[in-house]
């Protein structure tokens, strides 16, 4: 996957077209306004138990080596 990716167009840009274009109409739902401007929507988009892009610099999360700071919950306003 390249880095460089536009995060709003980067289904187009893999090559699927009609997922781009479902991605987008979501994006614009009234209901899902308040989770894309918020700062859970600027988090990485792979948990700790992901294989790629949940640690530092997109690698994968080392339980070992890195402490574990998720909060135990996050509450939006």
């Amino acid at each position: 996957m390249q880095k460089n990716i536009n995060s709003d167009n980067f289904f187009e840009q893999l090559g699927f077209p009609l997922v781009s274009k479902f991605f987008i109409n979501f994006k614009t739902l009234p209901k899902m306004q308040k989770y894309f401007n918020s700062m859970l929507y600027q988090f990485p988009f792979t948990n700790k138990s992901a294989k790629f892009g949940s640690g530092k610099n997109g690698i994968t999360w080392d339980h070992k080596k890195e402490i574990d700071s998720t909060p135990d919950e996050i509450v939006i306003d």
